[in-house]
């Protein structure tokens, strides 16, 4: 299967900054590639335009958590972000005043597109 990932940038959603446990938590719209709501598959891993959940995720002291408490990482060398159960939240983050997600200053990820039907375009990388 041929790996495709698609560059997007993070901006917090509509139903934002929802405080839980000292930290803020909120949605995630991808704007560019594919872009649309960002939703989670039931192990973390996160895709755009799909049929998936929305994923809610928390930032505390510049980590990203999501709603199942897993640390969302950027994974090397793409900078894919996904969640990962017993992951130490990849530390960093920062939410600007116009809602936009950025890691030490950048605002470009990658995630894994979703066909209309829900169904992986790609495979993640690990």
């Amino acid at each position: 299967m041929k790996s495709t990932l698609a560059a997007l940038t993070l901006a917090v959603g509509t139903q934002a900054l929802v405080s839980r446990e000292a930290g803020c938590c909120f949605g995630i719209t991808a704007y560019g590639g594919p872009g649309g709501v960002v939703g989670t598959l039931g192990d973390g891993q996160l895709r755009i335009g799909g049929q998936e959940p929305a994923a809610h995720v928390c930032i505390n002291n510049g980590g990203l958590t999501d709603d199942q408490g897993r640390g969302c990482i950027l994974t090397p060398p793409t900078t894919q972000l996904q969640c990962d159960a017993g992951a130490a939240p990849t530390l960093g983050f920062e939410i600007s005043c116009n809602g936009t997600i950025s890691h030490n200053g950048e605002s470009t990820f990658f995630s894994c597109p979703t066909e209309d039907n829900g169904v992986s375009k790609s495979s993640p990388l690990s």
